[in-house]
């Protein structure tokens, strides 16, 4: 009889023989993501709630975020909580508490925006009204731009699509983090969301920055044009949507 292959685990670097690493419990087959694997995680995440990994991962995410997703995709899958685990059950906190409590909420005479007069004001309310279900539709949006204007290095989109899950979970779980503010501190609920909107776009950079490893000034650009892109054609199939139902359908009912 031949010996059993032994295979090095891509998540704690031990040898390991058989379907599973002796020593931390991976898969010893884990390859490259692909959107398959995506889907299933997906669709089955709500029956396969983890009850570790929270923690760490969103305190990794914060500290080290593109190291620890680039290590994620590369095959380390016990390093982080999953991803798209992780954004099921923060997006579902998430969007109960910003329709609970009407934490986007806005009033069709607030709103004063002459560049985009083209468009309705009743938009406007629609988009903050269901703005946490909006940031999970525009995943895909956003890693097709990164996809493509970072191609050159290697990803695939699966890989693109896991480190915007990450980002957008993030943002999601950093919502649910400060929300007693918002609660406790009623008189300077505007400014809050101000700060978390600036937070949340600044991390949005530092992470793809990182996890390209694109520190220079061409990087930068290429991470603002698919920034720009990716919010331009967001807000165009959001806008179709919202033209096509009307005001008979919101995205959070």
């Amino acid at each position: 009889m031949s010996e059993p292959t032994t295979i090095k685990c891509k998540n704690c670097g031990e040898e390991a023989t058989g379907k599973f690493c002796w020593n931390c419990g991976q898969k010893t087959s884990v390859g490259r993501l692909h959107i398959k694997e995506i889907i299933v995680e997906f669709f089955l995440s709500p029956f396969h709630i983890e009850n570790h990994g929270l923690f760490w991962t969103f305190s990794w995410l914060f500290t080290q975020p593109g190291e620890v997703i680039r290590k994620y995709v590369h095959g380390e899958r016990k390093l982080l909580y999953p991803a798209f685990r992780y954004l099921v059950l923060g997006g579902t906190i998430a969007t109960i508490i910003a329709q609970r409590y009407k934490i986007f909420h806005l009033d069709i005479e607030d709103i004063s925006v002459p560049i985009l007069n083209f468009v309705e004001p009743d938009f406007f309310v629609y988009v903050n009204d269901n703005l946490t279900i909006v940031n999970l539709f525009a995943i895909p949006v956003f890693a097709t731009f990164t996809f493509l204007f970072f191609k050159p290095r290697g990803y695939n989109y699966a890989e693109n699509l896991t480190l915007q899950a990450y980002i957008t979970s993030q943002q999601l779980w950093t919502l649910i983090v400060i929300f007693p503010l918002l609660q406790f501190l009623p008189g300077i609920k505007d400014l809050i969301l101000q700060g978390y909107t600036v937070f949340t776009t600044l991390y949005y950079f530092y992470v793809v920055m990182r996890f390209f490893n694109m520190w220079s000034f061409l990087g930068f650009i290429l991470i603002l044009l698919s920034f720009v892109y990716s919010y331009l054609v967001q807000f165009t199939l959001t806008y179709g949507i919202y033209s096509l139902f009307g005001h008979s359908v919101s995205l959070g009912h």
